[in-house]
């Protein structure tokens, strides 16, 4: 069992046999996802829900994956990391992408559209990832230049291992 959301990446791993769990908390983004996962024959696969990520615990799910894009930089981090400890398994994997404070680009782009931005919305900065890997065993951070040019499942030429 897989939580994740992203549309394409819950087909792929529906089609690979995976049973996905993808939660966000606007219901239209539910709707459209559970529609599009009816009309590629996976609804009975995916399971599309409208609610926080850390509800799942207390409904106590748990899972082999969890997975996120650009999400964690939205939630309170140390509730979530307590969360996170209860959705995942023995020997889970969680893997998470997320904009990082430093990045130039990031920063500008911010700059220019604050009226995109909740007030609570920042990017993350290495003390904040820092101190939410802190106690998960096996941690394995790759810094990329450009994420999105990234083949997936491979590290990106130039990308920076600590």
């Amino acid at each position: 069992r897989v939580v994740r959301w992203d549309p394409p990446v819950m087909e792929e791993l529906a089609r690979r046999g995976a049973k996905v769990v993808a939660v966000d908390l606007s219901p239209t983004l539910v709707q459209v996802a559970q529609e599009r996962v009816a009309a590629a024959g996976f609804s009975d696969r995916v399971t599309c829900l409208v609610r926080a990520a850390e509800q799942l615990a207390d409904e106590g799910q748990r899972f082999e994956f969890v997975l996120g894009n650009g999400v964690l930089h939205h939630l309170d981090l140390p509730l979530f990391k307590d969360r996170l400890k209860v959705l995942l398994r023995p020997g889970g994997v969680a893997q998470f992408a997320e904009p990082l404070i430093h990045h130039p680009l990031l920063r500008l782009y911010r700059a220019l559209t604050p009226h995109l931005h909740t007030p609570e919305e920042r990017p993350l900065s290495g003390a904040q990832v820092t101190r939410f890997l802190d106690g998960f065993a096996g941690v394995d951070v790759v810094r990329e230049a450009n994420r999105l040019q990234r083949p997936a499942g491979r590290p990106q030429p130039g990308g920076e291992r600590l």
